[in-house]
Order: C-alpha cells, then structure tokens, then sequence
C-alpha cells in the first residue's frame, strides 16, 4: 500500500473530479481541492506551493460548447493548463495532467500513446496543446489520456445520459434512430476510470498514459445494452447512415507501467448508472 500523500486536485466538483476524490480518499490521501479560477496565477501559485502533487483534471469538456465559445475553451483548458503547471513548476511539486483520446486520430486499431495525434474536434484540440505546454513546462509531468465514460452525474448532452433519456421518453416498440451506430468507443464508468486514475498516480508514471478498458463496444450495442438495463427489449434502434470510426486504447503502457488493467463489466456498470441515476 503506497504511503499516503497530500494531493492537490483542479476540478474536484466536475463529474470526474468528485470521482477521483473518493477514490483518492478512500485510499487514505489527503486531498486539497483547489476552489479558484484556474486562469488566477496568483490564487493558483499560492495554492500549488503547499501540495506534494496536482492533479488537474479541470476542463472545459463538452465538445458542443467548446465549439460554441472556443475562445473560452482555449483559455481554460490551454491558458488555465499553463497557469496550473507554472504554479508547480514554481513549487518544485508533481503534475498529473488529466487529458483525453479525443488528442488522437480515430483508427480501425488500437491506439498506443505514440498514434497520430490529430484532434476532430476544437476540445481535442485545445487538450493537446494543454499537453504540449505541460511537456514544455513539466517535462516528467504524467499525461493521462482518458477514452470515454459515462456517469449519472454526466449533463445529458453525452453518449449515456442521451440515450438514457431517449429510451426513457420512448413509447412501446418505439423505432430509434442511432447516429453513429457502427462506431466503436472504449467505454467505462467514472468510478472505475478514477480508480485507474489513482493506480497511475499511485505508481508515479510520467509522460503519456492510456487510461481505458482496452477494448471496444459498438454504439449500437451499447444502446441496446442500456435498453436492457432500462428492462426495455422492445425498442428498436434504426441505424443512421454516417461515418463509423473507431477509437480503442492500447494498454500495453499501462499494463508495464502500473500493472494489469483491472476487469470492467460494462453490464454492470451500466445498472449501477441506472440506479444512480434513479437515486440522484
């Protein structure tokens, strides 16, 4: 069991910040949320010279409103990024830097760390040139590269709670069309993606890391496994004629660095998200 540490962590009240901080705590670290404007050197120099190590999982996320104010996007997630690893770098503390795989090109394999990084989307793009400065800043910072996930805290404008609140709304043997059905995401629930969060912490990597299940789900099946869960077999998904991509971690880094990728049951983690769902 590693010592326990004092972590300081950006974006504690986002979906994936509370997240890490259970787990975190519930490992017995000490965490020290970080309540300021990430764009704030003053607020966040002062606060970073008292902690051990940052996590910054702080963000500007959906993709639609990243699209709608890049310019607020950009200066969060790329600016507010500078500020925070300046801030440690000033500290002489630790940087684990929380970025995404929408940095990568979509590939019909699984993509390593070392994949083309060409981001589709604005948010992809203002996530890796958040990478690029923390390389400049903290060279042996850790870059971790989360693939998809779903909570019951998640806004309704992502995959699960969208689909959610369709299958929920839909009337018997409704007909349901399905934009991107034959792509293929590697998906799992906040809560376990926290915890292999923390593993990596834990294990004290540096540079890029995948952070995924290692395996891929169409989303055509996903919505018929969250229409189980819902006790709805009577819905019918009707695919949408589009672009299928596919967009699947390797793990082989991982699996050297900080060990067997725990097991991720996708059934179950999708009736916990419904009765969390209910529960909420």
């Amino acid at each position: 069991m590693p010592d326990a540490m004092r972590i300081g962590l950006t974006g504690a009240s986002g979906t994936l910040g509370r997240r890490i901080r259970a787990e975190l705590e519930a490992r017995g670290h000490e965490v020290d949320a970080f309540a300021g404007d990430v764009t704030d050197s003053v607020a966040a120099t002062a606060w970073a010279s008292g902690q051990e190590t940052v996590v910054h999982s702080a963000a500007m996320v959906p993709v639609g409103e990243v699209a709608a104010d890049t310019a607020r996007a950009i200066a969060v997630n790329v600016g507010g990024t500078v500020t925070i690893a300046r801030a440690v770098a000033k500290a002489a503390g630790r940087m684990v830097q929380i970025s995404t795989s929408h940095v990568y090109r979509p590939l019909d394999e699984a993509l390593a760390e070392d994949a083309t990084l060409a981001p589709a989307s604005d948010y992809g793009l203002t996530k890796l040139h958040a990478e690029q400065w923390v390389k400049r800043i903290l060279p042996d910072a850790a870059v971790l590269r989360l693939f998809s996930f779903f909570d019951a805290q998640q806004a309704a404008s992502y995959v699960v709670p969208a689909l959610a609140a369709r299958i929920e709304a839909a009337e018997f043997e409704a007909e349901l069309d399905l934009h991107g059905a034959q792509s293929v995401r590697d998906i799992a629930d906040a809560a376990w993606l926290a915890a292999r969060v923390v593993d990596a912490l834990e294990a004290n990597v540096s540079g890029p890391l995948n952070i995924c299940t290692g395996s891929g789900v169409k989303i055509e099946t996903l919505a018929r496994k969250l229409s189980k869960a819902f006790g709805r077999s009577d819905i019918k998904f009707v695919p949408v004629e589009g672009e299928a991509n596919m967009l699947v971690g390797d793990t082989a880094r991982y699996e050297s660095e900080v060990g067997t990728v725990a097991d991720f049951d996708l059934d179950a983690a999708l009736t916990r998200f419904m009765a969390e769902r209910g529960s909420a």
